[in-house]
C-alpha cells in the first residue's frame, strides 16, 4: 500500500487496514531507523527499531495534510525525533552508552533536509541497482534535449499510475513494452533508447519513499 496515494484517514480508521500499512512499511522503518543510528538494527534484539514502529503508527493518527507536505516526509520527522529521545533517555541512565551514537542521531535534528535527501539517494541507488543500472548510466545516458525529457516524463507519469505495471517492472526488472506503447502511446524504439532513464523516472514516481 503506497503511502503517497493512502488514504490516511481511511487507514486511521480501520484497524485491519491500519495492520497491514505497518507490515507493508516495516521494512522501510528498519532501513530509516538504521540509517539514523548509523548501524544496522535486528527486529529481535533493538529496541530502536520498537521506538521506531511506535513512533511510525503514531504518524499515521498525527498526520495533518493541510499542515504537512506528506506522510512519509511527516513518519520520518517523528521517528527521526523519537530516536533522538530514545538515545537521550539511554545516554542518562547508561554510562556506557556512547556519546558519539547521541551526537549523530542529535546532528540529524539541525540537518533534516541533508540526511532526508541523502537516505533518499541511498534508496534510489540500492533500487536502481536491482535493474542493472548505477547512478553513472543514469548521468552518461539521460537525454541532452528537453523535449525528449519531458516526452519521457510523461510516458512515466502513465506508468507510474498504472499498478499492474510497475508492479510488473518491479517483478521482472524490465519494462512492460507493449503494454506501454498502447498505454502512452510511444515507439518501441523510444521505449528501448532511453530503457534505463524511464525505469529510473517511474521508480521516482512509484515510490513513496522518493519525494
Amino acid at each position: 500500500m503506497s503511502a503517497q496515494r493512502a488514504d490516511v484517514e481511511s487507514i486511521r480508521g480501520s484497524p485491519p487496514l491500519r495492520e497491514q500499512f505497518l507490515e507493508s512499511h516495516r521494512d522501510f522503518v528498519r532501513r530509516y531507523a538504521s540509517f539514523v543510528c548509523r548501524r544496522a538494527l535486528d527486529w529481535r534484539n533493538d529496541d530502536e527499531l520498537s521506538v521506531a514502529l511506535i513512533a511510525f503508527n503514531d504518524a499515521i493518527d498525527r498526520f495533518d495534510p493541510s499542515r504537512h507536505r506528506d506522510f512519509m516526509g511527516f513518519a520520518r520527522m517523528l521517528v527521526r525525533r523519537r530516536l533522538i529521545d530514545h538515545f537521550r533517555k539511554v545516554a542518562a541512565t547508561r554510562s556506557e552508552c556512547p556519546l558519539s551514537d547521541v551526537l549523530d542521531v542529535e546532528d540529524a535534528r539541525d540537518e533534516v533536509e541533508r540526511l532526508d535527501r541523502a537516505f533518499e539517494m541511498q534508496h534510489f541507488e540500492e533500487r536502481m541497482a536491482g535493474f542493472g543500472i548505477t547512478l553513472r548510466d543514469l548521468v552518461v545516458g539521460s537525454p541532452v534535449h528537453r523535449m525528449t525529457r519531458e516526452g519521457l516524463k510523461r510516458v512515466a507519469e502513465v506508468v507510474s499510475r498504472r499498478r499492474d505495471l510497475v508492479e510488473r517492472l518491479n517483478a521482472t526488472g524490465f519494462l512492460p513494452v507493449r503494454e506501454i506503447q498502447l498505454a502512452a502511446g510511444c515507439s518501441r524504439r523510444v521505449l528501448e533508447t532511453w530503457r534505463k532513464y524511464l525505469i529510473s523516472l517511474i521508480v521516482i514516481l512509484s515510490d513513496d519513499e522518493l519525494e
